[in-house]
């Protein structure tokens, strides 16, 4: 295969949870150049990929706009589309083979890792996607590495935290004074904590900065930046966030705090970040997330 081209999903979480097939397919071709339809929100991620020849951002309101860029694709002729997002793409664009989100192993999807789910659409064609091949790692630049270690003036051996205390909805956060008890907590146990988060929740990052002794970043770095400051740190805790899933991709170990999400933990969780450490909310013990309860369970991992 010389080019192919996916339509990605379009929160920063659910885009992480495509990487692995990007990586599967580099592996297998090597030489082949990618296409890649994105929402501008988790358009980042993937810009340090050599393999990415183009990006191209998809409004969903704009639906103008997206028929002129599937009538632009049409000229190319690609050897394989996927659709992640929607079946759009692999339907109007001209492939020797497509893979629509309807070739999801239906029979694992909803019971298992997004991140597994998404995997399984390539096994229509690939009897070797199996999930011992799945790579979640996002490619990152030796710059950005060295832009990152400049800002938190990192030096080798360090233990860092990233504390991630936003998300995208408000139901998903948890208080910043259970942040602060938190990070008082451990931070005996890292050289160097930093709170990491978007320029809109600068206010409240800078709020747990000034309580902890941390260093604050919120909206000092874009996603693939914050990528590459995970690539050195050595924890990370957070709520449910596209930033928590960024970590835990770059192999971090990653605590996910599920501060609302009413989940029982006799069910499958689809969301957490793959094979990394999570805490939610029970319908019936709601105890779970209380401060010493978290605190409890990850000085637990931390020993």
């Amino acid at each position: 295969m010389k080019r192919i081209i996916i339509e990605t999903n379009s929160n920063i979480g659910d885009a992480v949870m495509n990487v692995p097939i990007i990586n599967f397919l580099h592996a297998k071709y090597p030489s082949a150049k990618f296409d890649l339809i994105c929402d501008a929100r988790s358009a980042d991620i993937f810009c340090d990929f050599g393999c990415v020849e183009n990006i191209y951002i998809k409004n969903k309101k704009d639906r103008l706009g997206f028929a002129k860029l599937l009538a632009k694709l049409f000229l190319t002729k690609y050897d394989l589309a996927i659709g992640l997002r929607s079946d759009a793409v692999p339907l109007l664009i001209r492939a020797r083979k497509k893979l629509y989100k309807f070739d999801k192993n239906s029979d694992i999807c909803g019971k298992v890792s997004e991140t597994l789910c998404n995997f399984s659409i390539l096994r229509k064609f690939f009897d070797d996607a199996t999930e011992e091949k799945i790579n979640t790692a996002i490619a990152t630049s030796s710059k950005k590495v060295d832009f990152a270690k400049k800002l938190i003036n990192f030096h080798h051996g360090e233990r860092i935290l990233a504390v991630a205390p936003g998300a995208n909805s408000p139901g998903k956060v948890w208080q910043a004074s259970n942040f602060i008890e938190l990070i008082q907590s451990i931070k005996s146990k890292f050289d160097k904590v930093v709170i990491v988060g978007s320029a809109l929740e600068n206010g409240e990052c800078e709020y747990i900065a000034s309580k902890t002794a941390s260093i604050n970043l919120a909206g000092k770095t874009t996603l693939s930046e914050a990528s590459a400051l995970f690539s050195i740190c050595s924890f990370f805790v957070g709520n449910d966030s596209g930033l928590g899933h960024i970590a835990s991709a770059q192999g971090v170990k990653t605590f996910i705090i599920f501060a609302h999400t009413d989940i029982s933990y006799a069910d499958p969780i689809r969301y957490t970040p793959y094979k990394q450490y999570s805490i939610y909310r029970n319908s019936n013990d709601e105890a779970l997330i209380e401060v010493e309860n978290v605190i409890g369970r990850l000085e637990t991992i931390l020993s």
